[in-house]
């Protein structure tokens, strides 16, 4: 199959899996059958796997597409990769306050709240940030034109998702708590601590968080020639991808 055309269905594939399963008309008829665990962890594990599955399809199929820049030689290359990387893991700490009732590794707690403390001081969407600075890496990284079409559909997809989901419906659920907050706090990270209109405050940081991905990181650039060997042995996403569209069209 043409590897653009795959990309794009990986892009698909995410961002429909994504999109439905937190709409009401879903969430009310799954979660009653599933439980709040079994529901978010069979979201989250669907999200984390066609994400992690794009990343292994662009690397096992991108090169088959036209290389765009390489900047590899570049003596300023290296550290901006690793810093965008560190700056990755540094608001997927974002996600340390929702506890592990947000993974559907424990039961919702008993009142839930808006968060505005910590991480939600520097930016209103930590986690958007995080996966922002990853596509940004990573098309980097590989330059060519399947990172760019990835990368693009992601950020499209986050950004309509901002917009046309989340916002109204937390301001649905929030009123007026959420417009303060959101006047406040800029979805810029950083702009709002700058303007004085809020602060950084160091206890309010999820420093476990940190620690937790200070480690993963370490992990991830001293193993680094070892995950990409893995990405090269593990199973050949292409094939299933080219057989799925076959079926389908």
């Amino acid at each position: 199959m043409n590897p653009y055309l795959g990309m794009a269905l990986h892009v698909l594939g995410f961002s429909v899996w994504s999109s439905l399963w937190p709409r009401p008309f879903i969430k009310s008829r799954l979660e009653p059958l599933m439980g709040w665990v079994g529901y978010r962890f069979f979201y989250n594990f669907g999200v984390i796997f066609l994400f992690g599955a794009s990343i292994l399809y662009l690397v096992q199929k991108g090169p088959e597409t036209a290389q765009l820049w390489n900047f590899r030689g570049e003596p300023w290359f290296k550290p901006l990769i690793y810093i965008l990387m560190g700056l990755v893991m540094f608001f997927l700490a974002g996600v340390a306050p929702m506890g592990r009732s947000f993974w559907g590794l424990g039961r919702p707690p008993e009142k839930f709240t808006l968060i505005q403390s910590g991480m939600y001081r520097i930016t209103r969407h930590p986690l958007y940030v995080a996966v922002f600075l990853c596509l940004v890496a990573k098309t980097l990284v590989f330059g060519n034109a399947a990172a760019l079409i990835w990368s693009v559909g992601l950020l499209a997809y986050n950004i309509i998702g901002v917009w046309v989901f989340e916002t109204p419906s937390v301001r649905a659920q929030w009123g007026e708590e959420f417009d303060t907050y959101q006047k406040r706090v800029h979805w810029f990270p950083f702009v709002s601590i700058l303007m004085g209109k809020e602060k950084f405050v160091w206890d309010e940081m999820p420093r476990r968080a940190f620690a937790v991905l200070a480690i993963c990181y370490l992990g991830i650039v001293l193993l680094h020639d070892t995950l990409v060997w893995l990405t090269h042995i593990l199973p050949r996403l292409g094939y299933v991808t080219g057989w799925f569209a076959d079926k389908l069209f």
